[in-house]
């Protein structure tokens, strides 16, 4: 969800949908060409801002609903992901957390360089406070969104054995100590 002015805006998944509300009733509002819409905010300049996947991607959307992409990196890039979990706005543009490689990127002024890899690992949100970027990081259950449920139901029914803690082994005394 996001707010921009006084109304409100829901993302969907899959078909890469986004929604508006108008009054009591939802529209929708616009279509980009990711699968996926994972995060969307409000941009500077109206409308929004969405980070989406399969492929990984980031769109500029005006308040009329056509997208631009800011992000959108050809098959054979280096900076080609799975997807944009998170995306951050500041002063410069934009920061943005991917999966499949998990990258935190800085797309502004129309380029994008990678500020951290964080390989394998999924950069689910990101935050700035101060001068500083906060990024929460999974490398847990990997699985496809339909197939996440699934995964979680199996996750929760593997058996898991508390172990007890083990008291040290006792002070052996070297031969320097006698």
């Amino acid at each position: 969800f996001a707010q921009s002015g006084g109304t409100l805006y829901a993302a969907t998944i899959p078909n890469g949908k986004i929604f508006r509300q108008d009054g009591t009733a939802w529209r929708e509002f616009a279509t980009v060409e990711s699968k996926y819409v994972w995060q969307i905010l409000p941009s500077q300049g109206g409308g929004l801002v969405a980070a989406c996947g399969a492929p990984g991607a980031v769109y500029q959307i005006d308040s009329s609903g056509k997208s631009t992409s800011l992000f959108a990196p050809p098959k054979d890039s280096p900076l080609k992901c799975e997807n944009v979990l998170s995306i951050h706005a500041d002063a410069d543009g934009y920061v943005a957390g991917t999966a499949a490689p998990g990258y935190l990127l800085r797309i502004a002024a129309g380029k994008t360089h990678v500020l951290y890899d964080f390989g394998e690992g999924e950069a689910k949100s990101v935050a700035q406070h101060g001068g500083a970027w906060y990024v929460a990081v999974n490398s847990g259950v990997k699985a496809a969104p339909s197939e996440f449920l699934n995964a979680v139901e199996k996750a929760k029914a593997v058996e898991v054995t508390p172990k007890t803690p083990q008291d040290p082994a006792p002070k052996q005394d070297s031969p320097a100590d006698a």
